[in-house]
Formats: C-alpha cells, sequence, structure tokens
C-alpha cells in the first residue's frame, strides 16, 4: 500500500513494495519539504479517494499523489513511529459516499 513519512525536514508519501512481487521496489510518491515543530500537538487531515492521497497538516503543509495501484479495498490502518514516542489523540475516519 502507501505510507506517510514525516521526518525532521519533510512529509512524504510512499508507495510501499509489494511483498508478493519480489523485483518490486518501494517508491516516493510526493514530497514537501518544511520542517515540522517536534514537542507539539499537531493536526493533520489524510484523503483517500481512489489512486489518490492527499495529506495537509496544520500549519500548510500539504502533499498529493496518485497511483493507479492503491485503487483498492483498504482492510485498515496503521501508525508506524520511529524515534523515542508518538501521541495520537482525537483519531476520526469516516467514509463519504460517492
Amino acid at each position: 500500500m502507501f505510507r506517510i513519512l514525516i521526518s525532521d525536514g519533510s512529509l512524504q508519501i510512499s508507495k510501499d513494495k509489494d511483498k508478493k512481487d519480489p523485483n518490486s521496489k518501494a517508491m516516493l510518491l510526493a514530497k514537501a519539504d518544511r520542517s515540522i515543530d517536534k514537542g507539539q500537538w499537531h493536526t493533520m487531515l489524510v484523503e483517500i479517494e481512489g489512486g489518490r492521497v492527499k495529506v495537509q497538516t496544520d500549519h500548510g503543509l500539504t502533499v498529493d499523489a496518485s497511483d493507479p495501484s492503491l485503487d483498492v479495498d483498504k482492510t485498515g490502518y496503521r501508525f508506524v513511529t520511529r524515534g523515542a514516542s508518538l501521541l495520537l489523540d482525537d483519531v476520526t475516519v469516516w467514509e463519504v459516499a460517492p
């Protein structure tokens, strides 16, 4: 599927490698270079529509990516972190009817 990566200097959307295809590789789909302040609460909106993923942050960072392989039913979502900690609050998921 895909992952959203927040690092010291950027926000990225990457396509994961297909575990069933040994020739598949992870691929960067979109990137915005700008720091996100550590140690503060932030709001992030993630929109998924077909093969399109759009991510917006509360301080104006936006990344938008499309890939036909992302247009599949999603059975769940995970939050993966590196570093000391990650705090999540008020996570809301909703489906908008077409």
